[in-house]
């Protein structure tokens, strides 16, 4: 079927234009010999089979804009661009990826459904009740969004006061902070310091760590003790020259009633 009177057919036939296009010339994939009019074109048997509402699209150049066949993708992300932009939601001006069958389906465009827990980012406790994805979005800002949870929660991070966060914790929120249940309860074995040992037992957090003593300070006793160091006077510590790892000769269950031992020195009695 591709002797030249055909390809004359071919070439001439303009609804849609077949040399435009790009069809190929296996005539017989559409006409039959009974009439070179009325051809039956089965999408089925490419490589994009129509499902949902695509089956009920009536002309080829609802979706092939300009006759463009040959090189057309079969993705959704392939529709042309400007149809993509026209949405009035979060669309692709937001900078999400093109592969819209990640949420779309070709039963109805509306509706998607966009499952977060997809993402680098699954949603976990408080996270999975909020409606609305400019609560935590703003603005529209999807890409380049960072997981860190300051990201969002800086302003209740400096709002803090008790004890003062912005006194010098990290803002690595996660740390103390249970993701899994209300933000605002803490994990109190996650602080550096045990707190279950001798006179810390029952301490508060604010009592331990003060807004003089950042997050950062460590978990030496002399982080907290300095002045108690600084202030004892038999024997005088500072004048002494002793060192700062109370732990030494003190415990936690009472800073009183050290007990120095000789022989762990240089010097044995």
């Amino acid at each position: 079927m591709r002797d030249p009177p055909l390809r004359d057919d071919f070439n001439a036939t303009t609804d849609p234009d077949h040399a435009a296009a790009g069809f190929p010339q296996t005539c017989e994939s559409c006409h039959t010999t009974v009439q070179w009019t009325g051809a039956n074109f089965d999408h089925n048997n490419t490589n994009f089979p129509l499902t949902g509402a695509h089956t009920s699209v009536a002309q080829c150049q609802t979706c092939h804009v300009g006759g463009q066949f040959a090189g057309f993708g079969h993705g959704l992300r392939d529709l042309p661009l400007g149809r993509l932009q026209r949405n009035d939601g979060p669309g692709l001006r937001r900078h999400f990826p093109q592969t819209c069958e990640s949420c779309h389906t070709t039963v109805q465009w509306t509706g998607a459904n966009f499952d977060h827990n997809n993402t680098n980012f699954p949603l976990t406790g408080a996270h999975t009740s909020v409606a609305q994805c400019q609560t935590c979005h703003v603005g529209g800002q999807f890409a380049g969004l960072g997981t860190a949870c300051a990201t969002c929660h800086l302003d209740d991070f400096n709002a803090t006061t008790d004890p003062d966060h912005a006194a010098g914790f990290l803002q690595t929120c996660e740390s103390p902070h249970d993701g899994a249940v209300d933000r605002r309860k803490l994990r109190p074995q996650q602080h550096e310091l045990p707190v279950d040992r001798g006179a810390h037992v029952g301490r508060a957090v604010p009592d331990l760590v003060t807004s003089a003593v950042s997050s950062r300070a460590g978990t030496a006793c002399a982080t907290c003790h300095l002045d108690d160091f600084n202030a004892t006077t038999d024997p005088d510590h500072a004048a002494a020259g002793f060192p700062q790892t109370c732990e030494s000769c003190h415990t936690t269950v009472q800073w009183t009633g050290a007990n120095f031992d000789h022989n762990n020195t240089n010097f044995p009695s």
